[in-house]
């Protein structure tokens, strides 16, 4: 896939999930916490721009986008999907007796053994 086609790509699955919302928001955030800390220290700059109480033109943006895209979005009524078996079980096997057989490893009798020594020489 070429490199523009991966990139409309990218676009379209950010513009479907809603992160342009997001996107803009953080700017409008930035740009409200430079705009009030050049008239008032950084701490009630940052109160200022996360209070709610003094949104930017693109805070007012945003949130009106964000409400004209939930109308648009209607709910379909949910259909209810039946699940039932294709055909029923017929025969259940449960062994009557199961034998419990104690297993134990046999150890190679050569592993045991010390390597010879001294040790082989190739010739």
């Amino acid at each position: 896939m070429s490199k523009l086609g991966k990139t409309i790509v990218l676009m379209m699955l950010t513009i479907s999930v809603g992160f342009h919302w997001t996107l803009l928001q953080s700017i409008a955030w930035v740009g409200m916490v430079v705009n009030y800390s050049q008239s008032s220290p950084i701490k009630e700059a940052l109160r200022k721009t996360f209070d709610g109480q003094h949104p930017c033109q693109i805070c007012h943006l945003v949130a009106s986008g964000k409400k004209s895209e939930r109308k648009g979005q209607t709910q379909a009524p949910a259909k209810k999907m039946e699940l039932f078996l294709v055909a029923p079980p017929r025969f259940v096997f449960t062994p009557e007796k199961v034998a419990l057989v104690g297993w134990q490893p046999r150890l190679n009798a050569r592993l045991l053994d010390s390597p010879p020594k001294p040790p082989p020489r190739l010739v």
